[in-house]
């Protein structure tokens, strides 16, 4: 379990969408996929092979979450990943470890 939470970490420097041909706004399932398989008995060097060979068609993100804006980007379906990060580093540093 601790490569599963290695890799899903990791994978957050990647945008929750790509481009794939023509296709754009494609849901990165990365975490899904590593948990599913995780779930029906993935050892850890499977869950990082699948890894390394799932995010070459993903995109950096971009981050643009803001301290004071960060209210105009809810419900952008883009930015769920720089949430996610945003406010557990909120909740860190207010020790509020509940709301993580």
């Amino acid at each position: 379990m601790e490569k599963l939470s290695y890799l899903i970490e990791k994978g957050q420097m990647f945008s929750s969408e790509y481009q794939l041909g023509d296709l754009k706004g494609v849901s990165n399932h990365l975490p899904m996929c590593l948990y599913a398989r995780s779930k029906i008995g993935a050892t850890d060097d499977q869950l990082a092979w699948f890894y390394e060979r799932y995010i070459p068609k993903l995109e950096l993100k971009n981050s643009q979450l803001q301290e004071i804006k960060w209210q105009e980007q809810l419900g952008k379906h883009k930015f769920n990943s720089d949430y996610l990060k945003f406010f557990t580093l909120k909740c860190k540093s207010t020790e509020l470890m509940l709301c993580c």
